[in-house]
């Protein structure tokens, strides 16, 4: 069950453990660019084997990516079972060296979930919790149509993530970049890289275009994630 917890800088954090954090969102389906930023670290120490770090968009908070029955889009760090996070100074890395695929789009349909390669493969980091600081992650989502959208995220470089953890991205660093909508000042290169690659085209065919609910999916029990802050940035 998703919890509050006090982490070890001493701020409060929701912690998802094997499920999905859903909350219908003040704008309701009143977008068609926004930016879903959270500032995220894991719990953990060893590999991860196939973990699934998801952050989207539900049709409404009842049928929700985790269920068998929901209209979804959004975007995944992995989900090839063959690529592992590995653990290194505090900080993991898909691929054991990478996250290799470089990120997923994914929608589902019901119960059919479609996923779609972003770009070509690079590095990205995510803070552990012995760093003593989060990392960024952010996942934008413009719809081109009523039942059309297109995905990107955004990454850390590992200079990012130990720049992140001298400077500390407080919550005024993590609104700062996440309300940079191209990610090209100088602030925000300190602790985020633009877009590594975009999916486009990820057509609901059949579904409302009523997309007013953000998710946050994660796939493992142990270690946990946890999210210190979630903000949802609508550029227009």
């Amino acid at each position: 069950m998703a919890s509050i917890v006090e982490n070890i800088i001493g701020d409060r954090a929701l912690q998802l453990g094997s499920e999905e954090f859903v909350r219908k969102m003040a704008i309701g389906n009143n977008w068609n660019l926004l930016r879903i930023a959270a500032r995220v670290q894991i719990n953990g120490m060893a590999t991860i084997s196939a973990p699934r770090l998801q952050l989207g968009l539900c049709d409404g908070d009842q049928a929700t990516f985790a269920s068998a029955n929901c209209n979804y889009v959004g975007a995944t760090l992995n989900i090839n079972n063959n690529i592992q996070w590995g653990f290194a100074s505090n900080t993991y890395v898909g691929g054991l060296s990478a996250f290799r695929n470089n990120g997923m789009a994914v929608k589902k349909i019901v119960n059919t979930i479609t996923e779609t390669a972003m770009g070509t493969s690079v590095e990205g980091y995510i803070a552990a919790a012995g760093l003593g600081n989060p990392s960024l992650y952010f996942v934008d989502i413009l719809r081109a149509s009523a039942s059309s959208y297109t995905v990107s995220f955004n990454r850390c470089t590992i200079t990012q993530v130990t720049n992140a953890a001298a400077n500390l991205t407080s919550r005024y660093v993590f609104l700062r970049c996440a309300e940079d909508e191209l990610l090209t000042s100088t602030f925000a290169a300190n602790y985020i890289t633009s877009y590594t690659g975009t999916a486009a085209n990820l057509t609901l065919t059949g579904m409302p275009a009523n997309m007013d609910t953000v998710s946050i999916y994660w796939n493992k029990s142990t270690p946990t994630v946890e999210i210190s802050d979630l903000s949802i940035i609508r550029f227009y």
